[in-house]
């Protein structure tokens, strides 16, 4: 009869062999395992006590392959060995390869956290507390994904980073849709919870503030275009270049007759220059421009949602937690607003952090001092248009498991998707041709992650223990079977050394 394990036996000294003649860190040590079994007091139950060894002695032979002696006669060196004091009184050792070794060790483990930042989670394997730092140079990107199935706890996650991170000096803006972060705002010193897109709200944010109206950024411009298009929907060309031109001049009135920029004013300009074109005997261009101004009345003076976007600015400036409380805002603005909470937020952050920079530095400040972190529950309402999605990161379309390639699955596909044109009111296709890979896509395996990818994606659901030998049958102490669901299997032990 054929010696299977002395085969498998063998071929496993000769991976040990070329891996030590190889030069690589592998060597053999001296391992000692112990376990201690203790029946409780003041009157043991010695019979119990050898039942339960018996058993522990059975299961850890049936599932580890490996031979367990009692210890008959050495219990006083065997007790002394198993105290925490790192002494191997008894010196009942075999040897065993660094591989083997470092799986008993508990102290040895995998590290998959920052060297600073919050305590956050168990590492697994290893158990072992991890920090995580969300401002960590290494990260690609500083976007944070929590996903999850509806109460597997992602609000409480949420909940815990930020209060965590504000506690070491961070300051954090909650767009908030469903309350969910009330009671933080209750528990942090001095921080706003805001109701805003209510009609009521006393809080509003003005889109057109600038430092100084005379030297407006082209970032801001392009701004309020995108906010307008979501205000009106698609614009052409010549439409968007009237509007762009109109809101250079209201900065430029503003700049030098005083006060702030405003939707109304606006509206003002774009009739203004709607007349001039009438005058100028260019009806088309005028009729251009009426539209466009009729298209705000609704945002300006008395119309409808005029207290979204045609206030002053009444968020608390300085606060280190900020929450927009939006439950009561229209579901046909609640887009809008957004956008403009991010555009506000995005320059808020800007300002803090270069008055905080120089102290963030010094010996002794806080670890996120100068820091500022933004969760926007609900995203999908500002990443669902390409207006708004550039000023938010996105998500991959196509779920965590899909970060190892490009989260598009074919890109070729959907750039050909793009191209489709309307003709006679119905949508048809290119002709088909035949083309070769473009090299500007490569393919799913090698395509690299872009950079909206978010670094951090915490994804919660119930974990398992896994098997270590999943082909035998494990059973509890009662006598039934463990149950092997949705548990991971690992590789089945290895044979020791002698």
């Amino acid at each position: 009869m054929p010696d299977f394990d002395r085969y498998v036996q063998e071929r496993e000294y000769e991976g040990l062999l070329g891996q030590l003649a190889s030069g690589q860190q592998t060597g053999l040590f001296h391992v000692s395992i112990y376990e201690q079994l203790r029946a409780r007091g003041p009157d043991p139950d010695l019979a119990a006590l050898s039942e339960a060894v018996d058993f522990c002695a059975e299961q850890i032979e049936s599932a580890g392959d490996c031979k367990v002696n009692a210890g008959t006669f050495r219990q006083q060196k065997l007790w002394e060995s198993t105290l925490p004091l790192g002494r191997d009184v008894l010196a009942q050792v075999r040897k065993y390869p660094t591989v083997n070794a470092a799986d008993m060790l508990p102290l040895v483990g995998t590290k998959c956290g920052s060297p600073t930042g919050i305590p956050f989670a168990f590492a697994d394997p290893g158990r072992t507390v991890e920090l995580l730092n969300l401002y960590d140079e290494q990260h690609p990107n500083h976007t944070l994904l929590i996903c999850g199935r509806s109460g597997s706890g992602k609000t409480m996650s949420a909940n815990v980073l930020m209060s965590r991170c504000l506690a070491l000096g961070a300051r954090a803006f909650v767009i908030d849709r469903a309350g969910h972060y009330e009671t933080l705002s209750r528990l942090v010193h001095g921080a706003q919870q805001i109701e805003i897109g209510a009609e009521g709200s006393p809080y509003a944010l003005n889109p057109w503030d600038v430092m100084e109206p005379a030297k407006v950024p082209r970032e801001k411009i392009a701004f309020l275009i995108a906010l307008h298009q979501v205000m009106m929907g698609r614009l052409d060309g010549q439409q968007l270049g009237m509007l762009a031109s109109g809101i250079r001049a209201v900065y430029g009135k503003a700049a030098g007759l005083g006060g702030s920029p405003t939707e109304s004013l606006l509206r003002e300009e774009l009739r203004a220059q709607a007349e001039d074109a009438r005058k100028a005997d260019a009806p088309e261009i005028a009729a251009t421009l009426r539209n466009l101004a009729d298209q705000l009345s609704e945002y300006c003076g008395d119309g409808t949602y005029a207290y979204l976007l045609d206030r002053p600015t009444t968020v608390p400036l300085e606060s280190p937690l900020v929450i927009f409380d939006t439950r009561t805002c229209p579901e046909s603005q609640l887009q809008l607003v957004m956008f403009a909470i991010m555009e506000y937020v995005t320059g808020t952050v800007q300002r803090h952090w270069a008055a905080h920079r120089a102290e963030a530095v010094k010996p002794g400040a806080p670890l996120f001092l100068g820091r500022s972190m933004m969760l926007i529950d609900e995203a999908w309402h500002l990443i669902r248009r390409d207006e708004t999605g550039e000023y938010a990161p996105q998500p991959p379309n196509h779920g965590v498991s899909d970060l190892h390639g490009h989260p598009d699955r074919d890109p070729r596909r959907n750039d050909r998707g793009r191209q489709l044109r309307v003709e006679g009111g119905r949508r048809r296709r290119p002709l088909r041709r035949r083309r070769h890979r473009d090299p500007r896509y490569p393919r799913r395996a090698d395509a690299a992650i872009p950079p909206e990818v978010p670094a951090l994606v915490v994804r919660l659901e119930p974990a398992a223990d896994p098997l270590q030998q999943p082909d035998r049958c494990l059973l509890r102490a009662d006598g039934r079977p463990l149950p092997v669901d949705r548990r991971g299997a690992g590789r089945s032990p290895r044979l020791p050394l002698p």
